[in-house]
């Protein structure tokens, strides 16, 4: 069911009052990641004087060790077919990945982050992510691909039974910026709220309510991808879209908290420690404050007997302060990172432990993960739409790709790879550990995780044949100095190519028997030998063999 400007525009700002817990929730979240100041209050909510307010960035550094391992994973694009050949899924699969460089180039211009780094910090710290994708011939007839990664703290959307009905997102742009862009804006402010709707049928733009750019839709469908981390509830009640798509701070969002409320209290102790509160001993209260003791560091106060001061007993209060410290950090640790994922550790671990460690971590990152191959998933399938929509043959990144290269019927996949090379060499030592009980290929691909475990595969069987014949590795070595054009080095190794084949493979005339010597005692001068000493024929060598040892000679 299409909408008009004005019925678009009312379920924006109704989606918008809907979602308000949600974005006040991500606020929060942020709030943790940007280390908002913390303040120790009392129960009335107001700020408690004469403390120390201290403020652990906890929270920032596990978001940004959890953005900087998913930003740094190898996204590997995975086309599988029946029927289809491998040089086939080879070229579609390049397709997709040069279509989000082209994409990232556009984004590099504008000076934003490359929308895979954007979205691998948005999984982490919003628990949904978005971006809007069109394709198009631009002016000079360039094939255009316009990714635009969207915040989803500032984005509305809708399903319906068929899938995404609409979708729309709110940015912040100087006048400027909106006026060059939108020939009917004319903003006056320096700066205008933009709100750009999608529909199936029609994408309206409003500046600060104002309808600026109303088009017909002719793809059809919405042209964004949305999806959602796992992390959360999947509840169905009416807290529903607050609790789930989480971030990786919604197990410890409280407890960051209550951490911070701690270290305040243990810092404002200490402070107090330097000039105590003390106590004086009197029969009856007085109604005034008692004199302060006089004296400071290193000196020796003098006073009179029942006139002594007393520090206030504080001991409790610090062992409950580290009981109750010691029970927050366990509980953060199991809902973050652990400790010694930061390398608190002076001794080297065992690969067993390594492999607890990466566990843990995959366990809090897998839902992020899922998230991106998901939204991945139906941005491939969008510009796979879109393109055959299109219709022409295009060049992109120095290939030429037409429609009928990409449609088809065919599955979609993507892995994601780390390049860490301590859980590597976890995985090398428990490959090793394991023996013969699995193939070299479950290891490869399970345990060492390589990104390529065919390629890898090719390469070892290459190095195993060239150990078995020599004269492979000098072919290879030919080949390369000839594509290299280094002339000189390739004759000299098909020479030696040359005399390893004729050697190992070129015929051999069998050996001349010997003629057998006289028995008897003493040898005889002339009995019966030849008037004719032939020297060659005595030591048993025939001419042609002295002539081809002569040419292998000259070759030397």
């Amino acid at each position: 069911m299409s909408m008009t400007e004005k019925e678009a525009l009312q379920a924006v700002r109704d989606k918008e009052g809907e979602f308000g817990p949600l974005y006040t929730r991500m606020k929060v979240d942020a709030d943790l990641a940007k280390r908002k100041p913390f303040t120790l209050v009392d129960d009335k909510g107001k700020k408690i004087p004469n403390c120390d307010h201290v403020t652990l960035p906890k929270a920032a550094i596990f978001c940004n060790r959890a953005n900087a391992i998913t930003a740094a994973g190898n996204q590997q694009i995975i086309v599988e077919g029946g029927d289809i050949k491998d040089d086939v899924t080879s070229k579609i699969e390049t397709f997709y990945r040069n279509c989000f460089a082209n994409a990232d180039e556009l984004l590099t211009l504008r000076n934003e982050n490359p929308a895979f780094t954007f979205h691998s910090h948005m999984i982490n710290e919003r628990g949904r992510i978005g971006q809007r994708i069109i394709l198009e011939i631009d002016e000079e007839g360039k094939f255009k691909v316009e990714i635009i990664p969207w915040d989803v703290l500032f984005v509305t959307y809708e399903y319906d039974k068929d899938g995404l009905a609409w979708a729309s997102r709110i940015t912040i742009q100087s006048k400027s910026s909106i006026n060059s862009t939108y020939e009917k804006a004319n903003i006056t402010a320096k700066v205008g709220k933009l709100r750009d709707f999608w529909s199936r049928e029609a994408n309206y733009v409003y500046a600060d309510d104002k309808l600026i750019l109303s088009e017909a839709n002719d793809l059809g469908e919405v042209p964004v991808a949305i999806a959602y981390s796992s992390a959360g509830l999947m509840y169905q009640d009416d807290d529903m879209e607050v609790n789930r798509g989480e971030s990786i701070l919604w197990l410890n969002r409280d407890l960051f908290k209550e951490a911070n409320k701690i270290v305040s209290t243990v810092s404002t102790l200490n402070s107090g420690s330097l000039f105590p509160p003390l106590q004086k001993e009197y029969e009856e209260i007085p109604n005034e404050q008692p004199p302060s003791p006089q004296g400071g560091t290193r000196t020796v106060v003098p006073v009179r007997k029942g006139e002594l001061y007393h520090p206030m007993p504080r001991e409790d209060v610090y062992q409950a302060t580290r009981m109750a410290w010691s029970i927050i950090d366990s509980h953060i640790q199991q809902g973050s990172f652990s400790t010694i994922e930061f390398g608190t550790l002076q001794f080297p671990l065992s690969a067993v432990a390594l492999e607890n460690l990466a566990e843990g971590r995959e366990l809090v990152l897998a839902p992020g993960i899922q998230a991106l191959s998901q939204m991945y998933l139906k941005s491939c399938n969008l510009i796979k739409r879109q393109f055959i929509k299109l219709g022409k043959t295009v060049e992109l990144k120095g290939d030429s790709y037409s429609p009928s290269d990409i449609e088809g019927d065919y599955n979609l996949s993507f892995k994601y790879f780390t390049g860490s090379r301590k859980h590597m060499l976890a995985g090398i030592t428990e490959s090793n550990d394991i023996g013969k009980l699995v193939s070299d290929d479950f290891k490869r691909r399970e345990l060492i995780m390589l990104e390529n475990p065919d390629e890898e595969a090719k390469k070892i069987d290459a190095e195993q044949a060239e150990l078995m014949h020599p004269e492979l590795r000098v072919y290879n070595q030919t080949l390369g100095f000839m594509e290299e054009g280094r002339w000189s080095e390739a004759w000299m190794t098909r020479l030696k190519l040359r005399k390893m084949l004729m050697a190992e493979y070129s015929p051999q005339e069998p050996e001349q028997p010997r003629q057998a010597q006289p028995q008897g005692g003493q040898i005889p001068l002339f009995s019966g030998a030849s008037g004719k000493v032939n020297a060659r024929e005595q030591s048993g060598i025939s001419s042609n063999q002295e002539r081809q040892n002569a040419e292998e000679l000259v070759v030397e």
